[in-house]
């Protein structure tokens, strides 16, 4: 994982801390994330929202048509109507958050462990 001001929690990292917090192997954690992923993506893609309460929820957000600019030419280009992926944090994440920025400001943070999980 990479290490500095915004850490990157990856998906092999994410695998490793199931695995540890539940001692299951990790090569039986992997596959059952995927599947977690795949769920989500299938979800998304029919239109439906997917809601976790106390973390947030995904959902797909549609867009018209609209005008952009080529940024080399300047030319005008209508961009066809699209949907994006959005996440809305439930306000439970969203305090933890916040809780831990103003701790963290007081205290800096050492992780001893390089894959952290907590």
């Amino acid at each position: 994982m990479a290490k500095g001001k915004n850490e990157e929690l990856r998906r092999a990292d994410f695998v490793r801390a199931v695995s540890r917090r539940t001692s299951i192997p990790a090569g039986q954690v992997r596959p059952m994330v995927e599947v977690f992923f795949e769920t989500i993506k299938g979800a998304l893609q029919a239109g439906r929202r997917v809601e976790f309460r106390g973390f947030g929820s995904f959902f797909a957000r549609g867009y018209g048509a609209t005008f952009m600019r080529n940024p080399r030419t300047g030319e005008a280009v209508v961009v066809g109507p699209r949907r994006k992926v959005v996440f809305k944090p439930s306000r439970l994440l969203l305090g933890r958050i916040a809780k831990r920025a103003t701790s963290s400001e007081a205290e800096p943070s050492v992780h001893t462990d390089k894959h952290y999980d907590g």
